[in-house]
């Protein structure tokens, strides 16, 4: 294990990744909340219905926002870290609520 690799982290990523911070605009006031990366790893995704879309196995940077990855039936889908896809972070109860979209197929 290098001195920069995450001990317990399967992939080995450097600690400095994981410790990254989430930010996702929240409201009309624009209140802002953010998560460590690796506290939403894990979370069971659902929809705002509680049907199961999948688990959050990783949470890509992007120029605007964060991108959350999550592991489903169907493959990976990714979903913008922005409060028109996320509509809840619940730690506590290891869930995230989403709000999914219909995919086109390529």
């Amino acid at each position: 294990m290098s001195p920069r690799s995450t001990p317990g982290l399967p992939d080995g990523r450097p600690a400095l990744l994981r410790a990254a911070r989430v930010r996702r605009a929240h409201g009309l006031l624009g209140e802002v909340r953010e998560w460590f990366v690796w506290q939403l790893v894990g979370l069971a995704a659902v929809d705002v219905e509680g049907h199961a879309v999948g688990v959050v196995s990783d949470v890509e940077a992007g120029p605007a926002h964060d991108v959350l990855v999550v592991e489903s039936e169907v493959g990976e889908r990714r979903f913008p870290m922005v409060s028109a896809f996320v509509a809840e972070v619940d730690l506590a109860g290891g869930r995230i609520v989403l709000t999914p979209w219909e995919e086109e197929e390529a």
